[in-house]
């Protein structure tokens, strides 16, 4: 029982969105007879100070966040849950404000950097790699010719002859076999390099070198996504698992649906420190 409760109790504190809409399931209602359990929840897991500013920096960059290294964890029981985003949210624009944080997500802005998929080909290039393709096959063959008889042997030695003349037309410099070959080899270049470009522009606007900016699009995000909340949304359950009456609702971002589960009021408290840090953020650029 008590292992289940463990895992119940991580699952609850294992957001998925960015760091404001991360908080929103961990202050959800919770019965009271976890009370005692969630106080020795940290100290079980093992989580120190450090490492919540570890899972800070994951729930802006990667997407996830565990809240370990907060206080006022009891106060989640205890029901004073606007304190505790207020809390959280407060540790959170204190650690992004930092150098830690820039320097994980300098980092992570250049892994995410994409790349090209292909170098632009050449023709002696290509010409060199069907030939080594053939000379590959003409061995295997090789083998099975001194390893077989009859009309299998034959079949084969058909087939290394055809290979033979496969070496002289790649080798000849008018080939139109290579030819052709080039023609669809810049093809998938230029298509390759129309997709890098796409995505290179898309990580321009992802991944803004400034993280600040960053962090502005993610916040940005986080209101409009949370702007129109039906919190009077009905659920029902198809076996065991809860679904929202209205079809559509299913399909809302994560962080709708979180700010659903929270309730108005939490997410008001939520909203209204988000705008007043972007307003924050718009006077710093100004500057």
């Amino acid at each position: 029982m008590r292992q289940k409760l463990l895992k119940i109790a991580i699952l609850q504190v294992k957001l998925v969105a960015i760091a404001m809409v991360l908080l929103l399931p961990a202050l959800l209602i919770v019965t009271a007879k976890a009370e005692k359990f969630y106080m020795e929840l940290w100290k079980e897991l093992g989580i120190t100070q450090q490492e919540g500013k570890a899972k800070l920096k994951d729930g802006f960059i990667y997407g996830f966040l565990y809240e370990g290294g907060f206080r006022n964890i009891r106060n989640i029981i205890l029901g004073d849950k606007e304190a505790v985003a207020k809390d959280l949210l407060e540790y959170t624009r204190t650690y992004v404000y930092g150098s830690g944080f820039k320097n994980d997500y300098a980092k992570y802005r250049e892994a995410s950097k994409p790349v090209l998929s292909m170098v632009a080909p050449s023709e002696p290039a290509v010409r060199k790699r069907y030939i080594e393709g053939v000379r590959l096959q003409m061995r295997a063959i090789k083998a099975e010719i001194k390893n077989t008889d009859g009309e299998l042997k034959k079949l084969y030695e058909e087939q290394f002859e055809l290979l033979e003349r496969q070496i002289l037309d790649f080798s000849d410099p008018k080939s139109k076999t290579i030819e052709f070959i080039m023609q669809n080899e810049a093809s998938r270049f230029n298509k390759a390099t129309n997709y890098y470009c796409e995505q290179y522009t898309k990580w321009e606007i992802d991944f803004p070198q400034d993280p600040m900016l960053f962090i502005k699009n993610k916040l940005h995000k986080f209101l409009d996504e949370t702007a129109a909340v039906d919190y009077e949304a009905k659920l029902v359950k198809i076996e065991g698992t809860n679904y929202f009456e209205k079809r559509d609702y299913n399909y809302k971002p994560n962080s709708w649906k979180y700010a659903y589960q929270a309730g108005p009021e939490l997410t008001g408290t939520v909203r209204a420190f988000v705008k007043t840090w972007v307003s924050e953020l718009n006077n710093v650029q100004k500057v």
